[in-house]
């Protein structure tokens, strides 16, 4: 019967240290368990991002300079008026046509402002010109634009009719650049 005491005695010892330590303790690890899962989540997609930012990094340091050099002629950092001006005479020369006069040219009109999500914003210069030539000569001419690497959106276009296919056109057109 001593036996019996001393054991269940032993027993409800280890009952009650289970009950009043090792369960509080038990709860804890689980708590600590569940913010270790959260941190590994965390530091799993900060590996993500960074193998993101290691791939559009290697991306953009892949690019050529001649693509870059493309890029800045196809939206300038500065307005360029001027080379603007030269590069419609050289356009019109090429096409058989002649540049009379630049009518207006107006810079710069915002028409998008940078944002925290748009860093880059653009601004445009207008120009309007004076093409006179055949109407292939014109219609050429507009080739040369649409091939040119510079973004330019001719707006209007005015005919005005001359002896034997022979017509003034009036341009309107923006021009691109960043702000």
């Amino acid at each position: 019967m001593g036996k019996s005491i001393i054991t269940l005695l032993f027993l409800l010892v280890a009952i009650s240290v289970f009950w009043f330590w090792t369960r509080p303790l038990l709860a804890e690890i689980d708590i600590l368990k569940t913010e270790k899962d959260s941190f590994d989540q965390a530091l799993a997609r900060s590996r993500e991002l960074q193998e993101l930012r290691d791939d559009i990094l290697s991306k953009f340091n892949s690019v050529s300079q001649g693509d870059l050099n493309r890029l800045s002629k196809m939206l300038p950092a500065e307005p360029e008026s001027t080379k603007l001006l030269v590069q419609f005479s050289d356009m019109a020369q090429v096409s058989g046509g002649v540049i009379l006069n630049f009518l207006d040219v107006q810079e710069p009109q915002s028409s998008v402002a940078p944002t925290s999500k748009e860093p880059v914003g653009y601004q445009t210069v207008s120009i309007r010109a004076n093409l006179s030539g055949k109407y292939e000569d014109f219609l050429s001419f507009l080739a040369e634009l649409q091939k040119s690497l510079r973004l330019i959106d001719v707006d209007q276009v005015d005919f005005f009719a001359g002896d034997t296919n022979f017509y003034e056109f009036n341009i309107n057109a923006q021009a691109y650049y960043k702000n």
